[in-house]
């Protein structure tokens, strides 16, 4: 027995940082104690009185809660500052067949939320260091305090901890001895510890301190109460900066205005004016005792006009009273606000001007005059509301009001001016005015019931009993009766005068029947668009298995062909194909639940047709071409190329139609783009019309009434086969009405569909005016396809070019031989190369044969401008120009010709992928596989590619690094530690001139408007979507490392936005 005892002893004295002690319960005499209470009170012995060891220190003692039941209480004894936060459990039992309680006391361990509000609080005070150089916290119940962080200079700084009182001492022997007094009945704990009980959550001083040169600086502590979750200890926290420059500024500012404050407090001492003092470069304002004595206001304002708003301004009335702040602030000399009190009822008229300015014009010194406008304003404010009311109530509501004077039987009427009084006279007697009424207003088969109850000599009587009376009839009015409603009742307790209004209820009526008819359509409506849905998750369901499929067998297919480079190259190219597919799928589904939710938005920013149509060709040409489609783009009457708008969600709507027509066009078919201009309503804006027609099979009349519903697809064998959501037309839709315009479909089964899309874009720019521009230029247009022929020969007229055309390579030949045996040589042939009887190539071969001089010069027009470009040096071919021909285009194509020396050489060869050898890139990225994807993408353009796994340590590497180590950030979003926000602006925040320069690339998944937004906010540059797209990442890269890249100054910092 006793080695167990023995063995219990040393089991209980080991226990990892567990104290434990028993007492009897009976007279509480401490029966046990380990050696860790021992450690903690070396005097306890056995037989002591529990309080009396602990020094009756028992405010949150678990005894006091365990109760007779045997059960048990456990409580958290967890002090605020200085002291571990301990979890005490009390436990009955028997201890040597006696009654006693188990008493163990254990370091607390945190919870999550704990930890959370930890690093909070550890942000919090990271926050107070920029703001505040030192920060004390302090705990007034215990009389102790601990310096957070401390970067003042004052003379005798206090040790890192210590008792609050000692720490006040030491402050009040440095303090300039003016302010000792006051500083002791702010901050002594005999004053803090009341002002704390009477509610005060803040106290404020600005006072002078001796710093280590012995001299006085000005300094602005700041005492503020926490809520102390824990306990009922008084805890605080105590925040001092140096103020000395500003306040010796504000002290010579305030020197230099005494004298004109002294002629103005005179001026205005007997008027009712008041004035004050506001300093726009401090936010602070002051006023004379004069004022605030009378108005019962503060003296001072800090933070005006944010804080005087707060404790005196009708809340109504905030943004009008800040808009003249705002105002002075930017430089306007005066400004003017009227606005009411809390009690919305007492107005106030203040009037700046500004007195004096600094060096760059920014206001220092602005007087403002207040004064009462109330009585004013009240009449001002009466006439105009019983107007407003009046008109307002007749106009709206009704045809007309009657007032009917029951004791002189007469009436007065007051008609609304959209109603037909017919001759009824203003006034008159009420008998013969009912009689008049009832003939010009009252349908025949209704005038007399209305007659009997309005003629009635008990009506008065009737009223005064059913407080109002209603009466209904139909009224004649345009070829239609209409329903009517006359109300009479009493105005006023006298029963003197009765008042009558008529208003128009036929149309409440007709809606009340058309809301019972909308009801049952819509319930049919919800029970279509839930079958349509369920029909959408199935075929999705199918949709997206489909590339999936695609992607996980061809990855299969090609791990089993690891020699095979060929079969590889075929898997990769099929896996990228089913990938974009997939992707496509998933963003339309995306874009239908933001237009659900009333999420989608729209940006605005300049872009030029020619640039977005070209574009959307390059995107569309492999499918036309697989397809072996023809595509006519047709340029009518464009006069304004650079606007203003969303480029992507009009580009959105352009693929998908075009796609659609692709896709639902046999191969070989015919697809024309009609794009033109007209002039809007709206000036500055144009009205854009792009016709997108096909041969393709069209659809039935049915689905073209539904073609724009969600989820919706024609029901087609021929089609069934062909993947898509349904969603796209949809979303086409939502894209053009958000930008006022609108989609036409035309389309019959069999014989193929036309879509016209109407936009109102802003204009960019003025339509350019180049007539005559090019007058001693004879140009030749050489083209089969009439549209275009006509197209060219237009702009060539607009641009007052001399010009002629020919539809084949044969007549082309023919005019340029006449010309040239006239003298008259042409100066250039504009040569589409898809002519009907040759080749633009072979004709251009056949022209450079004949021409004498070197001219013509020869220009090739393709589709295909970049194939074209390929082979153009070959033909002797002097300039490429892309289809459609805009006349931006056609302007610098001819400006070239005219100053050939400018343009010499030879056409460039496609550009090359950009090499930066030597450059250094930063990639932030927690998922190991994304950011061994992103490495090889990057790394193929030469760069050196360092990986960090979170914010963090993305935000450590660059901080460890030499200043200019690296050249380019790519910072994931969403990362753990700290996210890519987060960590920019760690490292916008370095105190180092890289950190405000280095180019910072968001690199994520979050793709809509609002993610590229808060990417700039956060201090980025740029935003690149995930999955990454080479040409999109090799573009970036030639953006910031190549040669043209901007190169910052040290220190100054990059645009984002």
């Amino acid at each position: 027995m006793v080695n167990q005892a023995k063995n219990l002893e040393t089991i209980l004295n080991n226990l990892n940082g567990t104290a434990l002690y028993v007492i009897r319960q009976s007279d509480r005499r401490i029966l046990y104690f380990n050696d860790l209470v021992r450690k903690a009170i070396p005097h306890i012995r056995h037989g002591d009185i529990c309080q009396d060891a602990w020094q009756r220190n028992c405010a949150r003692c678990p005894l006091q809660h365990i109760g007779k039941t045997g059960t048990y209480e456990t409580d958290r004894y967890a002090p605020v500052f200085g002291e571990p936060t301990l979890d005490v459990t009390a436990i009955s039992m028997q201890w040597e067949e006696e009654d006693a309680y188990l008493i163990s006391l254990a370091p607390h361990k945190p919870s999550e939320a704990e930890r959370r509000l930890e690093l909070e609080r550890r942000k919090l005070e990271t926050v107070t260091a920029k703001l505040y150089p030192r920060a004390i916290s302090v705990n007034l119940s215990r009389n102790t305090y601990s310096i957070l962080h401390n970067a003042l200079d004052n003379l005798n700084n206090p040790p890192a901890t210590g008792k609050f009182d000692d720490l006040f001492q030491t402050a009040s022997d440095t303090l300039h001895p003016d302010f000792r007094e006051e500083f002791g009945n702010r901050f002594s704990r005999k004053a803090l510890l009341p002002a704390h009980a009477q509610g005060t959550r803040e106290i404020v001083m600005e006072h002078r301190q001796k710093r280590h040169d012995n001299q006085y600086r000005w300094t602005d502590t700041h005492f503020i109460f926490l809520d102390n979750p824990v306990n009922d200890d008084v805890i605080a926290i105590l925040l001092s900066r140096n103020i000395d420059d500003d306040k010796q500024a504000a002290l010579r500012q305030e020197e230099l205005n005494r004298a004109r404050q002294t002629i103005l407090h005179e001026a205005l001492k007997n008027t009712s004016m008041y004035e004050f003092y506001y300093y726009p470069r401090k936010n602070l304002a002051i006023l004379p005792r004069r004022m605030y004595e009378h108005y019962g206001y503060r003296e001072r304002y800090p933070d005006v006009p944010y804080d005087f708003a707060r404790e005196m301004v009708f809340g109504e009335d905030h943004e009008n009273y800040f808009q003249a702040y705002r105002k002075i602030r930017e430089g306007e000399k005066t400004a003017t606000t009227t606005y009411r009190l809390k009690d919305g009822q007492t107005w106030r008229e203040v009037i700046f001007t500004t007195i004096s300015e600094d060096d760059d014009g920014r206001p220092t010194f602005v007087v403002g005059l207040s004064g009462d406008i109330t009585e004013h304003k009240k009449a001002e404010l009466e006439n105009i509301k019983l107007q407003s009311i009046y008109d307002f109530t007749i106009q709206r509501n009704y045809d007309c009001i009657l007032i009917w004077n029951v004791e002189t039987g007469t009436y007065e009427a007051r008609f609304s001016d959209r109603f037909d009084a017919r001759g009824m006279p203003p006034f008159g007697r009420n008998t013969s005015g009912v009689r008049k009424f009832a003939a010009l207003f009252v349908c025949e088969e209704d005038r007399r019931p209305f007659l009997d109850e309005m003629l009635n000599a008990s009506l008065p009587e009737k009223l005064d009993r059913e407080k109002d009376i209603h009466l209904y009839f139909r009224s004649p009015q345009n070829g239609e009766l209409r329903h009517k409603e006359l109300s009479l009742c009493y105005i006023g307790n006298k029963r003197q005068r009765i008042l009558m209004t008529l208003r128009d209820i036929h149309d409440m009526l007709k809606k009340e029947e058309q809301h019972r008819q909308a009801l049952t359509e819509a319930f049919e409506a919800a029970k279509s668009a839930n079958e349509a849905k369920s029909h959408f998750l199935s075929r999705m369901s199918h949709d997206m298995r489909t590339p999936m499929n695609a992607i996980i067998g061809l990855t299969t297919i090609a791990k089993n062909h690891p020699g095979d480079t060929g079969k590889i190259r075929d898997c990769l190219e099929k896996i990228d194909t089913s990938s974009q597919h997939l992707l496509n799928l998933i963003n339309e589904v995306l874009d239908t639940c933001r237009i659900e939710s009333g999420k989608f938005f729209l940006e605005e920013k300049p872009f030029t047709l020619s640039g977005l149509i070209g574009d959307t060709l390059a995107m569309t040409r492999p499918a036309i071409q697989r397809q072996k489609h023809t595509l006519r783009v047709n340029v009518r009457q464009l006069e304004h190329e650079t606007i203003k708008g969303d480029p992507q969600r009009i580009q959105e709507i352009f693929l998908n139609i075009l796609s659609n027509a692709i896709k639902y066009t046999p191969d070989g078919g015919v697809i024309t783009w009609t794009i033109s201009e007209s002039e809007a309503a709206i000036r500055g804006v144009g009205c854009y019309r792009f016709v997108f027609e096909d041969n393709g099979i069209g659809m039935s009349d049915e689905f073209r009434k539904k073609i724009f519903e969600p989820f919706e697809r024609e029901k087609d064998s021929r089609t069934n086969h062909i993947q898509g959501t349904g969603l796209g037309m949809t979303i086409a839709l939502t894209i053009a009405r958000l930008m006022n315009g609108s989609i036409d479909v035309e389309s019959e089964a069999g014989k193929g569909s036309r879509f016209t899309v109407t936009l109102y874009l802003k204009w960019l720019e003025d339509a350019s005016d180049h007539g005559h521009a090019f007058a001693p230029l004879r140009v030749l247009v050489v083209a089969g396809e009439t549209g275009l022929r006509d197209s060219l020969c237009r702009l060539l007229y607009e641009l007052g070019s001399r010009h002629d055309s020919a539809s084949s390579g044969k007549e082309a030949l023919r005019k340029i031989r006449q010309s040239h045996e006239k003298r008259q040589d042409w100066d250039a042939v504009l040569l589409d190369n898809a002519l009907p009887d040759m080749s633009g190539s072979e004709a251009a071969s056949a022209i450079h044969a004949i021409r004498k001089n070197g001219k013509p010069a020869l220009v090739l027009m393709d589709d295909d401008w970049p194939g074209a470009a390929t082979d153009a040096n070959d033909a002797e071919i002097t300039a490429v120009m892309p289809k459609p021909v805009f006349k931006t285009t056609l302007t610098d194509t001819l400006k070239r010709l005219r100053h050939p020396l400018k343009n010499a050489g030879t056409l460039a060869p496609p550009a090359a992928r950009p090499q930066f050898a030597g450059k250094r890139i930063l990639l932030a990225e927690d998922n190991p596989l994304n950011a061994e994807i992103a490495c090889e993408l990057i790394a193929m353009s030469g760069v050196i590619v360092e990986t960090a796994g979170d914010g963090k340590a993305a935000v450590d590497k660059f901080a460890a690094s030499p200043a200019g180590f690296y050249h380019l950030v790519f910072m994931d979003i969403q990362m753990p530690v700290m996210n890519g926000h987060e960590a920019t602006g760690a490292i916008r925040e370095l105190p180092r001139p890289d950190a405000r320069t280095v180019p910072i690339i968001a690199m994520t998944a979050n793709t809509f408007p609002e993610d590229i937004r808060k990417a700039f906010l956060a201090g980025m540059n740029g935003h690149i979507p995930k999955p990454l797209d080479i040409d999109r990442l090799n573009g970036l890269l030639q953006k910031w490392l190549g040669d043209t890249a901007f190169h910052p100054k040290n220190g100054q910092p990059l645009q984002t936005a």
